[in-house]
This record gives structure tokens, C-alpha cells and sequence, in this order.
């Protein structure tokens, strides 16, 4: 997994990082052996790796002018999806079947579709992402 973006998923009881990577493989992994990845910065745009936030109360508010909140949003939460659109604070995403747009500020930016090609991702491979 050497240069494949990944997310912590924990930290085990000798202080190893438990990492899933982008293409699914998940490490035990020392963590002097990580790079800390700084996302802020990184524009989100169609083809991007995102998770969803798992925020309930704060995607509800942030969806106010930006396509709304539906009740069966909550089943998206915490899932990652790949990025079909993005335009101004808007991105849209398919979870589970289910088109939805979402304010910028509801997701996580988790790597470039360039990211994922490196990687020998491809969009349907994402699926097996662990919802975090």
C-alpha cells in the first residue's frame, strides 16, 4: 500500500494504526510509517473519494439551501461514495442507489480520482469501503 491514501480506523492496543486503504485492503500498520495527510486544501471534484460525515444533526443543517435534507439521508451517513458532480458548494454523490446533493461541507474529501487510478481504483471498486 506504499503511496495509497487511506483512513485510520483505529489504533490497537500496541499502539499499531489500523489503516483501510482506498482500495480496500486494511494493515496493521507501525505508525512512524504513516504520513499524515493534509485533505483541507485538496479541491473535491467529480471523480473524488468522500465520506459522507456521520453528523446527523450537522448534515441536516448544512443541507439547508443546498438540495435540502431527506429522511433517508441518514441511511448515507458515515458512507463513503465517489463524487459525480461537484459545482460551487455542491457535490453530488450515489449512495446505496440513491442520487443525493450535498453541501461541500457535509463530506470528507478522501483522495483524487487521479488518487484512485494510481491506486488501480476504479468507482465501483470503492463499494467495499467500510462505512466508518
Amino acid at each position: 500500500a506504499i503511496g495509497v491514501r487511506g483512513i485510520v480506523h483505529t489504533i490497537d492496543e500496541d499502539n499499531d494504526v489500523v489503516v483501510e486503504f482506498i482500495n480496500s485492503d486494511k494493515w496493521c500498520i507501525n505508525p512512524d510509517l504513516l504520513t499524515k495527510v493534509d485533505t483541507s486544501k485538496e479541491e473535491i471534484e467529480s471523480g473524488s473519494l468522500i465520506v459522507i460525515i456521520d453528523d446527523y444533526e450537522k448534515v441536516k443543517q448544512l443541507q439547508k439551501g443546498h438540495g435540502g435534507w431527506a429522511p433517508k439521508m441518514i441511511e448515507a451517513l458515515g458512507h463513503a461514495a465517489v463524487v459525480k458532480r461537484a459545482a460551487g458548494e455542491r457535490v453530488v454523490v450515489d449512495v446505496d442507489d440513491n442520487e443525493w446533493v450535498l453541501n461541500k461541507k457535509a463530506v470528507i474529501f478522501v483522495a483524487s480520482g487521479e488518487d484512485m487510478l494510481k491506486a488501480n481504483i476504479y468507482p465501483s471498486h470503492f463499494m467495499n469501503f467500510t462505512r466508518l
